[in-house]
């Protein structure tokens, strides 16, 4: 099945606010191939709760919703000399490992 708002908001950790927002910006694009119309939930691709998902983590981190959007949609170069660099925790945690050498 399709994720709907609330499964979307469940896995970024948005909220409805959050999410009705960003739809209506055009920052997360829900299913319209669906005209379910007004007072039902949205449908969610899910290539957009990747999106979402990144989006709050980048928000959390500080960026503008803007700026998350743009980093999100696979445009990680923000102005010149600025790059945004995801790394997954288990990454971040190998690396970490990688630079400490073994555990004793």
């Amino acid at each position: 099945s399709v994720p709907n708002t609330s499964e979307l908001m469940r896995v970024s950790g948005a909220t409805f606010r959050q999410v009705d927002h960003w739809v209506r910006r055009g920052w997360l694009r829900d299913d319209d191939t669906i005209p379910l119309g007004q007072g039902h939930p949205r449908q969610f691709p899910a290539v957009e709760m990747k999106v979402a998902c990144i989006m709050v983590r980048l928000i959390k981190a500080g960026l503008t919703v803007e700026a998350a959007h743009t980093v999100a949609r696979g445009q990680p170069r923000l102005a010149p000399g600025v790059l945004v660099l995801l790394i997954h925790e288990q990454e971040l945690l190998n690396a970490a490992a990688d630079l400490t050498g073994p555990s004793r």
